[in-house]
């Protein structure tokens, strides 16, 4: 992966994003675009604008909740901290943009309650500027080709009171003496912020926690679900190991275990979570998971991992979806991923199974590589190094249960401290987790 780009990765974050509501379609884009004009215009350097363009382009990450979805793209919301908390954590905890978590926790705090803080946590800069990006944004998104006229009405009497005047004076002046609005209008936009993100090579170890970071936006919707990629992940990296594959095929390995259910996001909670057999067309709606993987990640510079990511539920016979490939389409990545997964549903109680014993997993994989399905050179390692693939899998499954129920206190206690500090109350009763 040492030809990854922040762009490639941002994009995938981006386009998961995306996939749970169409109406976030570009949002984040063009909330990063705006950023970063404002800050040049403001006389800050594109290396000093990193870090909050890359924020500003996830600053939704938390932004899965169905409800507050659709007070998200209303112009003006009573509270519409939910999804900043929640994101400001994943930023916090699982990010290498960690510095940046209290911008995403302020990202819709008005700038006339700057000196009411959270823990005595100051409000950066940086969030007030992706609240006026962010809004514009929306505004644009409820007005079109009318964007000019809609904010000249109302971001100025805003100023002071929602945003920055700095920021919006700022903006102001962009508006009238530049095309900013003419490229977001017509789509220029786009390519200017994909050129300034591609110059950013990440390392091998910047994009893996890229991605952690999104497999646990998209997992700890469910204490159930919390585990799953970050199993197979960990399978998947026992047995290439064992294996001898190079450092080169391990790291890409890995990172599409890690990718590997990403469009799972596009289900909804109550198929993923059903305690009993799924119908045939809840059946139809999960296998739906694998080509939206294949979307999301597709076309952009991760494609050297969509082949394997989005192949875990193809069989060698030719018998598996979505594509029914058979065994010469199928890498040696992609068999160790196939098998990985399988073993990982196998041992983990599921809502509508308990965990199989030792016996029973190596029985039902015995018989599915007999039956041409998997690599029986594969199976034959995980039957060998069982304990061994089974222990270092339960130390990464503590550690991901561990935090899920640190994220989820934590969650409770600021959404409580924000209220109670705006002096709000909450309009729904969403618990993180519930939500599809």
């Amino acid at each position: 992966m040492g030809e990854t780009s922040l762009k490639d990765i941002l994009v995938v974050i981006q386009r998961t994003i995306n996939s749970v509501d169409s109406r976030l379609e570009n949002h984040g884009e063009q909330v990063s675009y705006l950023c970063l004009q404002i800050g040049r215009a403001m006389g800050l350097s594109d290396v000093q604008l990193l870090p909050l363009c890359s924020t500003a382009m996830i600053h939704d990450i938390g932004a899965y909740k169905v409800e507050e979805r659709q007070r998200m793209t209303e112009f003006e919301v009573i509270d519409p901290h939910e999804h900043a908390v929640y994101g400001s954590l994943f930023f916090r905890y699982f990010s290498p943009l960690h510095q940046m978590a209290d911008a995403i926790l302020y990202h819709h705090w008005k700038y006339e309650d700057r000196f009411r803080l959270i823990d005595d946590r100051p409000v950066p800069w940086e969030g007030f500027l992706i609240h006026l990006a962010d809004r514009v944004s929306v505004l644009y998104k409820q007005f079109g080709k009318r964007l000019p006229l809609a904010v000249e009405d109302h971001i100025p009497r805003m100023a002071e009171t929602v945003f920055d005047p700095k920021h919006v004076d700022t903006f102001i002046h962009l508006l009238k003496n530049t095309d900013i609005i003419e490229k977001m209008l017509d789509g220029r936009y786009l390519p200017e912020l994909y050129d300034y993100l591609d110059s950013v090579p990440l390392d091998w170890e910047q994009s893996v926690a890229y991605l952690c970071m999104l497999v646990y936006a998209i997992e700890f919707r469910s204490r159930s679900t919390v585990t799953h990629s970050i199993s197979v992940e960990a399978c998947a990296r026992q047995i290439a190991e064992l294996m001898h594959l190079s450092d080169s095929d391990r790291n890409i390995l890995r990172s599409a275990a890690l990718l590997h259910d990403v469009g799972k996001i596009t289900i909804p909670i109550d198929v993923l979570t059903k305690p009993g057999k799924l119908t045939p067309q809840e059946m139809d709606t999960m296998r739906r998971h694998v080509v939206a993987t294949s979307e999301i990640i597709g076309g952009t510079g991760l494609d050297h991992l969509n082949s394997i990511a989005s192949s875990h539920h193809e069989k060698l016979n030719g018998k598996g979806y979505p594509r029914g490939l058979s065994a010469d389409q199928l890498c040696t990545k992609s068999r160790i991923l196939a098998v990985a997964d399988i073993f990982t549903a196998l041992v983990e109680p599921r809502y509508y199974k308990p965990a199989l014993s030792k016996d029973e997993v190596l029985a039902i994989m015995a018989r599915s590589a007999a039956e041409g399905e998997i690599d029986t050179g594969i199976v034959g390692i995980v039957e060998d190094k069982f304990d061994r693939i089974i222990s270092e899998m339960d130390r990464k499954q503590r550690e991901a249960l561990a935090l899920y129920d640190n994220v989820m206190w934590e969650y409770d206690h600021l959404m409580q401290m924000v209220h109670s500090t705006l002096g709000i109350s909450p309009v729904s009763d969403i618990t993180v987790g519930k939500a599809a």
